[in-house]
């Protein structure tokens, strides 16, 4: 089912949870108007997840792709249906989604200390890209 971050509010949505602790989820999302088609970059999962619009009422899946690990950013040519995606290589010798705290020591408004505020103070980290390993990838949409 589609979703919108904007607290759930509408007819075919519901609310998102927040993924910055594991990365998981929808990083970026694009529409197809003239194919009827959604798409959903999925962060640490490396897919492109498509859905079809049947009509208004109805969305169905119609597969996923795998791209890349780093293949977040997405654009789609809404006249050629071909759907871009940023990615890059990601350094290895860093674990790509490990965690690190905030450089702030203390913790955040209403959160005490100790365990509890110890975690409140970690975030996850994006990864590591390998400089200069940037490219364009490209999916067409079949005939």
């Amino acid at each position: 089912m589609p979703q919108r971050c904007d607290g759930g509010r509408g007819r075919h949505q519901r609310p998102c949870r927040d993924h910055s602790a594991d990365r998981r989820g929808t990083d970026d999302a694009a529409f197809d108007p003239k194919r009827h088609l959604a798409f959903s970059s999925n962060g640490i999962d490396g897919t492109i997840s498509i859905i079809e619009e049947k009509d208004a009422n109805t969305f169905v899946s119609a597969g996923t792709v795998k791209t890349a690990m780093s293949a977040r950013t997405m654009a789609v040519d809404p006249e050629t249906g071909r759907l871009y995606l940023a990615a890059a290589d990601i350094d290895p010798m860093r674990p790509p989604w490990h965690r690190r705290r905030r450089t702030s020591r203390s913790a955040p408004a209403g959160v005490a200390n100790g365990p509890a505020g110890r975690a409140a103070r970690r975030t996850a980290a994006p990864p590591a890209f390998v400089p200069g390993s940037l490219k364009l990838l490209f999916l067409d949409p079949a005939p």
